[in-house]
C-alpha cells in the first residue's frame, strides 16, 4: 500500500459549510482528517506532533480515546490543557 498525497484535495461541501457557519457539526470526523491531511501534504501545516481525540456513543455510554504521534505523555497533557483553555475562551466568545 502506498501513501496517498492529499495536497490537491478540493475543499468539501461539508468543510465549506463548517467554515461559513463556524459550526463543527457540519462536518464528519473523516472530513476533519482529510482537511488535516491536505494541509500537511501541501505544507501549510507542518506539525512536530499530533494528538487525535475521539468520542464514541455506545449503548448510552460515552467512550473517548486518543492516538498520539511524536508526543510524549507530559507534552500531551500540556497540549490538552492548552486546547481546553482555547475551547473555554471560544465558548465565552473570546476566541
Amino acid at each position: 500500500m502506498s501513501a496517498e498525497d492529499f495536497s490537491k484535495l478540493p475543499e468539501s461541501l461539508a468543510e465549506r459549510r463548517m467554515r461559513e457557519s463556524d459550526d463543527c457539526t457540519k462536518w464528519t470526523p473523516r472530513d476533519v482528517l482529510l482537511h488535516f491531511l491536505r494541509d500537511i501534504d501541501n505544507g501549510s501545516l507542518v506539525p512536530d506532533g499530533l494528538i487525535v481525540l475521539y468520542l464514541k456513543h455506545v449503548e448510552g455510554n460515552t467512550l473517548t480515546g486518543m492516538r498520539r504521534s511524536r508526543v510524549a505523555v507530559l507534552e500531551a497533557v500540556g497540549m490538552c490543557e492548552s486546547a481546553k483553555h482555547d475551547l473555554l475562551d471560544y465558548s465565552a466568545g473570546k476566541g
